[in-house]
């Protein structure tokens, strides 16, 4: 039973330091300065208002 928890614990350790060799994801931004002033990237609810030309 030892060995099976070791070797489950080496595995999560090593997806782990995996995941940390990762660069971060960097998106493509075209034009502009940025969010709208007011704009709250927070509120999905109040993105999709004003997308929707609700705002």
């Amino acid at each position: 039973m030892a060995s099976i928890i070791e070797d489950a614990l080496r595995r999560e350790r090593a997806l782990k330091a995996e995941r940390k060799e990762r660069r971060p994801l960097r998106l493509p931004v075209f034009g502009g300065r940025g969010v709208r002033p007011g704009v709250n990237l927070d509120n999905t609810a109040e993105l999709l208002d004003r997308m929707e030309g609700r705002l």
